[in-house]
């Protein structure tokens, strides 16, 4: 068994479970203009992948799952000294709204981290600062103590 912490309490979990944790957030929006999601996601399914690989497969499920998918931009970032990759793309809902979503990709030990921000293409940049903020605020901690 190890120990394991939540929001709310530390447990005791045997060792073999795998977190696949999903933090999400929900950011208040303009009147009229929807509300943001800020969703941090695990992925320890990709041993012996390189950052550069594993930010190009999801950005291909990305492009295959979603509708009307289109690369915006994609750079290369530093997070707390750690490498990263920045991707934003826009695709179609089925309501017919264009979303925008920044997708943020960093391997920490033996985990990915995905870290995303989705909202209307339309009130996209009312939520840069707040992700900069956020995004410049992150510190990895070593893993096991979560």
């Amino acid at each position: 068994m190890r120990s394991y912490r939540l929001n709310e309490a530390d447990i005791q979990i045997p060792v073999e479970w795998r977190d696949t944790t999903i933090n999400a957030f929900v950011l208040p929006g303009e009147e009229g203009g929807g509300a943001a999601s800020f969703v941090v996601t695990r992925d320890e399914q990709a041993v012996g992948l390189e950052l550069q690989a594993y930010a190009d497969q999801q950005l291909v499920k990305s492009a295959q799952q979603l509708p009307s998918y289109t690369l915006l931009s994609r750079n290369a970032r530093t997070i707390a000294g750690c490498p990263a990759l920045q991707s934003d793309f826009t695709w179609l809902s089925p309501e017919g709204v264009t979303v925008r979503q920044r997708q943020l990709c960093l391997r920490h030990g033996d985990v990915f981290l995905v870290i995303t921000l989705t909202s209307r293409d339309a009130t996209f940049s009312n939520y840069e600062t707040v992700w900069s903020q956020v995004i410049d605020s992150l510190r990895p901690v070593a893993n096991g103590t979560k």
